[in-house]
């Protein structure tokens, strides 16, 4: 059963670490469960995570264990897209071995659809990695289903004691990540899916798709520091917009909403040019 988690960027390593200083909790709600002793890997098995609705938040299918799975470096990360990089850290975070295991939630909404080749960057505290909302403080349920076998436990998620929000400020926080997430969900899909048909098209075609593609999402940033060189797009500037969100518990500004806004009529001008050079001859 989980402990009471906590809502709270107190958490972690400090950034320069000390000799013989404790570290403080990691992030997020951790699980510790039980897997039958003769578990193969055939039997399926996931955890999901309900809101005190019933409602699912994420959900997680496990699997066994690699008995030498492949670790890859930073530098090997590094070189790699976005959705391959979540892929890698995916399957380890949901592999599990027979017996007791712990598992690490990370408080969070499943995260939007990624754009396939694309190169996250990085302003000041936050990415424009796909990183699903954050939830709101209240009571949670998670349940192991292994092989139609149910169990399930109730646990808080709590705010940081020194943190006093407004009543309903968080939730409006997290209404509006979840309405931009929903956002570029849809626009990634799009995005993922003229990629493929742009292969298939004429040149002169092809070049007016890729103008356009190359308005919408920033393909040409291959390192840490490739924002320097290459100017943000506005897939980037919407993810950057709802991950800010995380540095402040509190309700949105009329500036983010504005800048929402803005950012989406934009972007909605493009796909509707997308949408007309796709059907063109």
């Amino acid at each position: 059963m989980p402990e009471t988690a906590w809502l709270s960027h107190a958490y972690g390593q400090p950034g320069f670490p000390i000799p013989n200083l404790g570290d403080n909790p990691e992030y997020g709600a951790t699980v510790y469960f039980d897997i039958p002793k003769d578990y193969s890997g055939r039997t399926p098995v996931r955890l999901t995570f309900l809101d005190s609705k019933g409602k699912t938040v994420r959900s997680f299918d496990l699997h066994l264990r690699d008995k030498k799975p492949k670790e890859l470096s930073f530098a090997e990360l590094a070189l790699l897209d976005q959705p391959t990089q979540t892929a890698y850290h995916l399957r380890r975070l949901t592999a599990i071995n027979p017996g007791m295991n712990k598992f690490r939630w990370d408080l969070h909404y499943a995260p939007a659809t990624e754009v396939t080749g694309l190169h996250n960057s990085i302003a000041d505290d936050y990415s424009s990695g796909m990183i699903g909302p954050t939830i709101v403080p209240g009571s949670y349920t998670v349940v192991l289903d292994y092989g139609g076998k149910v169990s399930r436990k109730t646990f808080q998620v709590a705010l940081d004691p020194r943190l006093h929000p407004a009543s309903g400020e968080l939730l409006a926080r997290l209404t509006f990540a979840l309405r931009i997430s929903d956002y570029l969900d849809s626009l990634d899909k799009t995005v993922n899916a003229a990629l493929v048909a742009r292969d298939r098209m004429p040149a002169a075609q092809r070049a007016q798709v890729d103008a356009i593609l190359n308005d919408l999402v920033q393909f040409n940033i291959r390192s840490s520091e490739g924002d320097l060189l290459h100017e943000s797009r506005l897939h980037e500037q919407l993810a950057f917009l709802m991950n800010s969100l995380d540095l402040a518990y509190q309700a949105p500004t009329k500036a983010e909403y504005a800048a929402f806004d803005d950012l989406k009529a934009l972007t909605d001008a493009d796909l509707a040019k997308l949408q007309t050079a796709m059907k063109s001859q």
